[in-house]
C-alpha cells in the first residue's frame, strides 16, 4: 500500500527533509528547510511507510501460514473424525447401552440416563460428551486445535474416570428394610464408557496432528 501511495504520486514534489509535498513548478526549493524539492517517486519510503510496510508484510505472512488457514466444516481429519464419532458413540451408550443390572430385591436393569434421575453425577457423562461435540467442530485450524488438546482430553477423560471410580466400588447397598439389600453389577453400558473414553483421550491428545510437522514448513516460509 505505502509502495502504490508512492507511485500514485509520481507527478508531484517533495522535500527529502520533511516530506512536505508540492504540486511541479510551484517550488524549487522547500520554504520551510530551503532543501532543494525532488520528485516523490525519487525518494525513499518514509520511516512510517516502511514501518507500515513492515506490519503489512508481518499480517500476510501470518494469514498465509497454513496452521492459521481455516478447515472446511466436513474436514474429519487431524483427529476431528474420530472424536466427534467417539462423543455420539457416547451418546448412545448413555441412553440405550445397559449400565447397571440389579439382582436384589427385584431384577431389573437401567442405563445411565435411568441412573442420573436419582444419581445427579452421573449427569457429568452426558455432560462431558455434549461438550466435547462443538469443542472439536469450533476447532477448524490447526493453530485451535493444539490450543484445544488439553480442554478436549480433560472432557474425554470426565467419563471414564466416573466409570473407573464406580467400577471399583461396592456392589451391594443395604436398604431401610431389615435384612433387604441391593445387590447389582456392572453392565456393558459401563465397560463401553470406559473404552470410548480411552479412545476419545488418545485423539484429544493428538488433535491437530503433529506439532514439529507442519510447524517446520512455516518456518522455511518465513526464513524464505
Amino acid at each position: 500500500m505505502a509502495k502504490t501511495a508512492a507511485r500514485r504520486g509520481a507527478g508531484l514534489r517533495a522535500c527529502p527533509f520533511c516530506r512536505e509535498l508540492y504540486v511541479d513548478d510551484e517550488h524549487h526549493v522547500c520554504p520551510e528547510c530551503g532543501v532543494e524539492l525532488r520528485e516523490l517517486s525519487s525518494l525513499p519510503l518514509s520511516a512510517e511507510a516502511q514501518a507500515l510496510e513492515h506490519e503489512e508484510g508481518t499480517h500476510a505472512a501470518v494469514a498465509t501460514a497454513p496452521q492459521a488457514e481455516p478447515l472446511p466444516w466436513t474436514d474429519l481429519s487431524r483427529g476431528r473424525g474420530p472424536l466427534l464419532a467417539v462423543a455420539l458413540a457416547g451418546f448412545a451408550v448413555f441412553f440405550f447401552a445397559p449400565f447397571v443390572a440389579f439382582t436384589a430385591p427385584a431384577s431389573s436393569v437401567l442405563t445411565a440416563f435411568h441412573m442420573a434421575r436419582s444419581a445427579k453425577i452421573v449427569w457429568s457423562l452426558l455432560v462431558s460428551w455434549m461438550i466435547l461435540v462443538p469443542a472439536v467442530l469450533s476447532r477448524r485450524t490447526i493453530l485451535q486445535m493444539w490450543g484445544a488438546r488439553v480442554a478436549c482430553a480433560f472432557l474425554s477423560a470426565v467419563p471414564g474416570v466416573y466409570s473407573l471410580i464406580a467400577l471399583g466400588g461396592p456392589t451391594s447397598k443395604p436398604t431401610r428394610i431389615p435384612n433387604v439389600v441391593y445387590h447389582w453389577h456392572w453392565g456393558p453400558g459401563l465397560y463401553g464408557t470406559i473404552a470410548l473414553s480411552a479412545v476419545a483421550t488418545y485423539f484429544a491428545l493428538r488433535f491437530g496432528g503433529p506439532v514439529h510437522e507442519e510447524a517446520a514448513p512455516a518456518r522455511r516460509a518465513t526464513r524464505g
